[in-house]
């Protein structure tokens, strides 16, 4: 007696993958009007005249002071303090 595994009459085949060629200009026009959607999901609501989805949009700088995290993260490095901790655990 044969049986088959995942065997579903409703289930088709995906189509294959659409490419599109485009210029540094083109994609970066198309960035720029897709405002942080991507680019597949405003090319498809564009030619189909889907609503977007709203995008979360983490803060793309939540420190205002790089330098001073610099000067942080420099001291932590130089600090032996991994190593202490290492040799705790």
């Amino acid at each position: 007696m044969k049986t088959e595994f995942n065997t579903h009459g409703s289930q088709r085949k995906r189509e294959a993958p659409f490419s599109l060629r485009l210029t540094f200009e083109e994609r970066a026009k198309l960035e720029d009007a897709a405002n942080g959607v991507p680019l597949g999901t405003y090319i498809k609501a564009v030619l189909f005249g889907s609503g977007l989805p709203k995008v979360r949009r983490r803060n793309t700088q939540p420190v205002k002071d790089h330098e001073a995290l610099g000067r942080v993260l420099a001291t932590l490095g130089q600090s032996r303090l991994s190593a202490n901790l290492n040799q705790m655990a």
